[in-house]
Parts: C-alpha cells; structure tokens; sequence
C-alpha cells in the first residue's frame, strides 16, 4: 500500500492487475468467502473462510484471484436460488466500489454466465436512488422510467464461453467444499468463542 500511494496510484488498481495475471480458476484454488458466517443462502453464522486447494506452486495473486472468484461463486448461489424461484435476471448491475474492477465484473460475468453492467453512478447510487425516490414521491417526476433517466450503463462485461464452462466444474467443488465442511465450521466456531 505504501508503493501506491508513493506512485499515486490506487492499491486496489494494483491488485487487479496482479491478480488479472493469473489464469481463469486461480489454477485450482478456490476461496470460501465468510469471513463473518453466512446469511445467503445458507444461513450459517458458523461459517469460517478458508482456502481449499492451497499448494506450493500458489502465490499472493493466486490468493487475490481466488477470493474474487470465491465471492462471485457464491453470488452464484444466491442467484441460483432466485432461478429455483422462478426469477432469472438477464443481467447484473453493479453499483459500489468493486464496480470499479474490470476483472471482477468479468469474473463474475463468466461465473453467473450472464452480462455485468457498471452504471455511470457507481459510488453515489444510494444517495441517486434516494433522490430519486424523492422526487417521485414530490411529483418532480411522473413516474420512476423518468426518474431513472439519469442512469446510464458505462460498460457491459460479457460472459466468456471457455471461462463459463471453466467455472462450472469449479463451482461444483465449490459447492461439495462447503457442503463438507459445515461440521468444522460449527467446531471451529465454537473453539472461537472459548477464546
């Protein structure tokens, strides 16, 4: 961090591109992301983060690579859960600070094999939907299309054919890993709260 900021430049840029320079699966490392349990769809406060198939041929970037992998594997599973319900959005727009990251919009574009949108108002769309939603409700606009005229996609990410199918088969272990592990997680946790 202390060499981005003496370039100038922003650490997370950095890391995308040291991560963008390692192939689409991370080589086989896979990234449980819960840091701080689960609530979708699992619903497990027990759930720990962890790194399954670590070995010594894997680097800090393999790392980096694999946690944004590891959160779109489980964006994933939410959304599976929405298609279970009859919901299947044709497309995902992101809005926040990782929208930023052209990788991670790619990412999660192959791993949801649908398009990623970055709107024009990434960082300010809570602040532009409240907006919005008021002046609707004070009648400065007719409806919400016209209210929502201000939003403008920026850039689409298109799933790649290859990376999908690359991370359909890594999804399935992704899947089995968590599955496998619910009983560590539940000893593991309360380990934790003995501490």
């Amino acid at each position: 961090m202390d060499a981005a900021r003496k370039e100038g430049r922003d650490v997370y840029d950095i890391l995308n591109v040291k991560a963008s320079r390692i192939q689409c699966g991370s080589e086989g490392l896979i990234f449980l992301p819960y840091l701080m349990g689960e609530r979708s769809p699992y619903w497990n406060p027990d759930a720990r983060a962890c790194f399954i198939g670590l070995n010594m041929r894997h680097k800090k970037e393999h790392m980096l690579r694999a946690v944004f992998e590891g959160v779109c594997f489980n964006m994933k599973l939410i959304r599976d859960s929405f298609s279970e319900l009859g919901y299947s959005p044709g497309e995902i727009r992101l809005i926040g600070g990782g929208a930023k990251s052209s990788l991670w919009r790619q990412i999660m574009a192959d791993i949801l094999d649908v398009p990623v949108v970055k709107l024009n108002f990434i960082e300010e769309a809570t602040s532009v939907g409240a907006a919005m939603i008021g002046g609707l409700a004070s009648g400065i606009f007719r409806n919400l299309k016209e209210a929502t005229r201000f939003i403008k996609r920026e850039e689409i990410s298109v799933p790649d054919p290859g990376r999908v199918d690359i991370y359909g088969k890594l999804f399935d272990v992704f899947k089995k890993s968590y599955n496998s592990l619910v009983e560590v997680f539940m000893n593991i946790s309360d380990f934790q709260a003995g501490l």
